[in-house]
């Protein structure tokens, strides 16, 4: 069939209706086929690297499904992340960003509902900053013109409330406090370390971090990056063979981008 007679329907993310395109080859009519989501090719911002490489270990367990993302961290922290990405981030008008908190960053407070709030509050940047601190925990500054006058409050406002928005629809978290707690399992290191006499203060230690560089030292040798790295590996693949409910969990934050 000559490519001037096929024609590829595909969804437009951002207008949210169906382009038709003329003339395609046969070789690309089913290329898109299955890629409905507003979301594809988002990027999801984490915290750390153990974050990354655990959330980019469901995606390629479920490839058929999940391989449109874009995973990354940057150094700073979740405190840099609510101040300066998050900030960027809600100023965008796309469904390209997204960020995956570890648990301990979830809700210190429910998010407040725009829609329900009377125009008093809504347009009252002090109230709006403090609503804000109390689900992020932190003050959050918003930029604005004008120097140190009041001409350009509504800058501020508006911005406030695109952060508002952004934190409720775009921000998740992962289903424990970290990524090590996550991937954790006893009975794995009780056999890789079966035979250690630091089996009982592995086991012992509360601090998830802390249970995996004492597991690298134990049965490495050493706590090094590179051990420490190698540890961590071994726990993320037991734990992707167990498929839990914390993978569970992380999937339906992919099946949510998908609108399954």
């Amino acid at each position: 069939m000559p490519e001037a007679a096929i024609k590829r329907c595909i969804r437009n993310p951002d207008t949210n209706k169906i382009d038709i395109l003329d003339e395609c080859f046969p070789s690309e009519a089913f290329k898109f086929l299955g890629l409905s989501s507003k979301y594809d090719n988002a990027k999801i911002h984490v915290e750390d690297e153990l974050a990354r490489r655990l959330v980019i270990s469901v995606i390629q367990n479920n490839s058929d499904r999940f391989d449109n993302f874009h995973v990354f961290f940057a150094p700073g922290g979740a405190s840099y992340m609510k101040q300066n990405y998050i900030l960027h981030y809600s100023q965008e008008n796309n469904n390209k960003n997204f960020v995956l908190f570890d648990g301990d960053q979830h809700y210190a407070w429910p998010i407040l509902d725009l829609d329900s709030l009377p125009a008093k509050d809504l347009n009252n940047k002090d109230y709006l900053k403090q609503e804000i601190k109390n689900f992020t925990r932190q003050d959050i500054d918003f930029a604005k013109d004008g120097g140190n006058g009041k001409s350009r409050d509504d800058q501020i406002i508006e911005a406030q409330q695109k952060y508002i928005t952004f934190y409720k629809r775009c921000v998740r978290f992962l289903p424990k406090e970290t990524p090590e707690e996550i991937i954790w399992d006893d009975s794995l290191v009780g056999k890789l370390l079966q035979e250690s006499v630091y089996l009982i203060d592995v086991l012992n230690e509360p601090n998830y971090k802390l249970k995996i560089s004492k597991t690298a030292l134990a049965f490495i040798g050493n706590s090094d990056p590179g051990s420490i790295r190698a540890i961590q590996d071994i726990l993320i693949k037991n734990w992707i063979e167990k498929d839990d409910d914390c993978q569970l969990e992380i999937k339906k934050f992919y099946w949510s981008l998908w609108g399954l």
